[in-house]
């Protein structure tokens, strides 16, 4: 465990656990930071996914809903309220490399210290970001839709098998800032040569996400439950109406649970090409190293 003021260096040679290990430590000394981004970025896409759902409930529930209007815009459903949805929900995807690399700046550009940090010293690092992540973003995304909309078992193997490495391409072009392709085959070649590591890794810290959605997930669950099962014939009690808002915050809470896990994720990719770039003394390009990073 590292002591508070020690520093996370992207650089550095890691056995698996600690690559593991130093995404928490970089949570808990920038606790702050990470939770004002999180607020920020995460939180307004969450409540919008959020009412969607609780659009669509009700539309199940009563086959109507009061605001017309906002459920065929943010419902679900097929037809233009589906790619709505998705849309907003891919804003989220787009968010967890903001949020990552915002940081990771911020962090090697303030001496490794985020301590009392606001949201107005964190906005320009945030801003530099917005458009050089649409890229890793539009290749994560094609790779999630390769391997969900794979139609067999062996399908669905050969596309994690090329995902797995196209992990690594996120930070290959945000800290190295090469091109497309040259990204693209660095990040294939360093995930290929460590795919077993990069997988194990990635499946604990999804895992270790997993515990988080589940402390909410179960309270939420009993919250729908007990809404399913009991019917009030259209009247609803004080206790009830309070049980309906508390279910809302679980369900933000839950968005705002898995969007942390991709960012986790996200992070230990940095760690992880850190380590291989480290390894193989790879970790300078076009005469520039880690310090060029600050500049984002």
């Amino acid at each position: 465990m590292l002591k508070p003021r020690d520093k996370i260096l992207v650089y550095q040679w890691r056995t698996l656990s600690q690559r593991i290990e130093a995404v928490f430590d970089f949570l808990r000394q920038c606790r702050r930071a990470w939770f004002l981004s999180v607020a920020v970025l995460f939180l307004p896409v969450c409540v919008v996914l959020t009412s969607s759902a609780f659009f669509h409930l009700v539309r199940v529930r009563r086959q109507e809903t009061p605001y017309e209007w906002f459920d065929d815009f943010f419902g679900w459903g097929n037809g233009p309220s589906a790619l709505v949805y998705g849309g907003v929900a891919l804003v989220g995807v787009w968010a967890v490399f903001i949020h990552v690399y915002s940081l990771l700046a911020a962090y090697e550009h303030n001496d490794f210290c985020l301590d009392g940090i606001s949201v107005r010293k964190l906005w320009p690092y945030i801003k530099a970001n917005l458009l050089p992540t649409l890229v890793p973003t539009a290749v994560t995304v094609v790779a999630i839709l390769l391997v969900v909309n794979a139609f067999n078992a062996f399908v669905v193997f050969l596309m994690l098998v090329i995902a797995i490495p196209l992990s690594l391409f996120a930070p290959v072009y945000m800290i190295e800032r090469c091109g497309f392709m040259r990204a693209m085959a660095k990040a294939i070649n360093l995930g290929f040569s460590s795919w077993m590591s990069l997988a194990f890794s990635i499946v604990m810290i999804v895992l270790i996400g997993g515990l988080m959605l589940l402390s909410v997930n179960v309270p939420w669950m009993l919250a729908r439950v007990f809404l399913d099962t009991f019917s009030f014939n259209g009247q609803e009690w004080g206790y009830v109406m309070l049980l309906r808002f508390v279910s809302l915050l679980l369900t933000i809470v839950g968005y705002l649970s898995c969007y942390m896990v991709g960012a986790m994720v996200a992070l230990l990719c940095v760690y992880h090409y850190g380590y291989m770039a480290e390894m193989r003394g790879d970790n300078a390009v076009y005469g520039k190293t880690i310090d060029d990073f600050d500049k984002l």
